[in-house]
């Protein structure tokens, strides 16, 4: 039977001229046969802090009132060894599609996105030496998604990996409200930002979103070991993230 794992992905402040100079792109990678015991394991922790099934579970939905959820829900990606995630902070975004640097935003976005899967697919290759099916899952954003979904297909298509055993079967769209697992992705990755824009800390931007609740998740991750910021080592699956700076040389 060929290995199936499915890749469910999200960003976080993905917008150029939104304020904030960093963008983080991510997911989650889940093999394809447990999906459905994951997502009834999340819904089970809805049920058990007293919230409907259909909740979405979102970074910016985290608050003291509802902490113990978010915690429970953090700990359970924690520790599920099934479950990896691997992100992306893309610096500088603000310095795209300015002269004289000469790279578009879009190239910038497509380019982060190609070094988000990257890693995962070439580290499981590696691991299981065996053709795989790698089935992606983009959150639906705005009414660009196709052209992205478009760009990127290509992009995937070109790129040679380091070995030949992984195999490209879907690139896709979903709403996030009916992926558990996306929205656990939201969760990550927006602790990730927060921690990237110096909200968890004293910088002065921390009076804008100053959160305890969100605070105390980012220091369960850190608590574990996962490094919020700089770059992993490329081998490591289970938490994987890199700081991207795009190129700002002088282009004629």
């Amino acid at each position: 039977i060929m290995l199936s794992f499915n890749l469910y992905c999200d960003e976080s402040c993905h917008i150029q001229k939104d304020g904030f100079d960093i963008m983080v792109i991510g997911l989650i990678c889940c093999p394809a046969n447990i999906r459905k015991d994951v997502c009834r394991d999340i819904r089970a922790i809805k049920k058990k802090y007293f919230l409907p099934v259909n909740t979405e579970i979102k970074w910016i939905k985290v608050s003291n009132s509802k902490l113990e959820f978010y915690k429970e829900l953090l700990n359970y990606f924690i520790t599920n060894d099934e479950l990896l995630f691997r992100g992306v902070v893309s610096t500088n975004k603000q310095m795209t599609n300015i002269k004289p640097y000469g790279t578009s935003y879009d190239d910038v976005y497509n380019k982060i996105y190609f070094y988000t899967f990257v890693p995962i697919l070439n580290n499981l290759s590696n691991e299981y030496r065996e053709q795989m099916n790698f089935n992606f899952y983009l959150d639906i954003k705005d009414t660009l998604g196709q052209r992205r979904i478009n760009l990127l297909r290509e992009c995937m298509q070109k790129h040679k990996f380091d070995n030949h055993y992984v195999k490209i079967n879907k690139l896709a769209q979903i709403n996030s409200r009916s992926s558990e697992i996306l929205q656990l992705a939201d969760l990550i990755i927006g602790a990730i930002s927060y921690y990237n824009r110096y909200l968890s800390t004293n910088h002065k931007s921390a009076q804008l979103d100053n959160s305890e609740a969100k605070i105390e998740l980012i220091n369960m991750l850190l608590e574990n070991g996962y490094r919020l910021e700089g770059s992993s080592n490329y081998a490591e699956c289970k938490f994987n993230v890199f700081t991207h700076r795009p190129s700002l040389k002088y282009r004629r």
